[in-house]
């Protein structure tokens, strides 16, 4: 699948630099492209994409994908599309509306509802396995433990994907909080965070959520506060797209037989 899905980035024209994050052994050997060698759990692999990326410029983006799903060319040329008729923006993660047609072997993957912008009415909604970030900009340490969580939780409910983000993510804030006061700067992000996020997920679980709501959330609390003053033309954005490739990762053995039989 790595093979498959370097080959695609790389004729898609959307990515450049591109690189590959996994162990060394036996990713050396599959891929032509720089190799981040990293092979723990997400929020550790990300530390190690942001370090051996990072770059001079603090608004530089970097697009991170998940290697479990093959974007077909069509599905990355819409995204891409709408990703840079929206710009400037700090932090874009699409969501995935669900087709008419049936999913399959991934019928059983949890979906949520989310008002798209423009639209009145709630859809069906699967997370995208791709975000951009720029981590010049980002509260770095909080961005990684939050999606490293939201990994781990992303085939559970919204109900009880939140109960384990609030608990374990509350003292990751509440370390913050203390290095800042240490420093000098109260910045008392526990309160703050635990608000939205706890608003955003009572939303989303009542199928209420707006991509409005859910940018303005993820701006306020993934990005750092002096970058959102200097910068108030910048934004979070949450597109909804017609682009199921983007969103159809590999969970199961099932999964995997099914794109084997579609790719041969």
């Amino acid at each position: 699948m790595i093979t498959l899905l370097l080959e695609r980035l790389q004729a898609s024209g959307h990515f450049d630099p591109i690189w590959v994050a996994g162990p060394a052994d036996p990713f050396a050997r599959l891929v032509s492209v720089p190799l981040i060698d990293t092979d723990r759990h997400l929020g550790e692999n990300l530390h190690a994409i942001v370090q051996a990326t990072a770059h001079p410029d603090p608004l530089r983006p970097l697009v991170v994908m998940t290697s479990d799903i093959l974007p077909e060319q069509a599905d990355l040329d819409t995204a891409f599309a709408d990703l840079r008729a929206h710009q400037p923006v700090d932090f874009w993660m699409p969501q995935i509306r669900l087709p008419v047609r049936a999913l399959g072997a991934s019928a059983w993957k949890p979906t949520y509802r989310l008002v798209a912008h423009g639209e009145q009415t709630a859809s069906a909604i699967l997370p995208g396995q791709l975000l951009l970030a720029v981590p010049g900009i980002t509260r770095v340490d909080f961005v990684i433990a939050f999606f490293d969580l939201l990994y781990r939780t992303r085939n559970r409910s919204i109900a009880r994907r939140f109960a384990a983000l609030a608990g374990r993510l509350t003292w990751h804030l509440l370390r913050e909080d203390l290095r800042s006061l240490l420093r000098g700067r109260p910045t008392f992000h526990l309160p703050k965070t635990t608000l939205v996020a706890s608003r955003l997920a009572t939303r989303l679980a009542r199928g209420r959520a707006t991509a409005d709501e859910m940018e303005r959330g993820l701006q306020g609390i993934l990005i750092q506060a002096a970058h959102r003053a200097r910068h108030p033309q910048r934004r979070a954005y949450v597109p909804v797209l017609d682009t199921l490739s983007l969103a159809r990762d590999i969970d199961t053995h099932e999964e995997a037989r099914e794109l084997s039989r579609s790719l041969a």
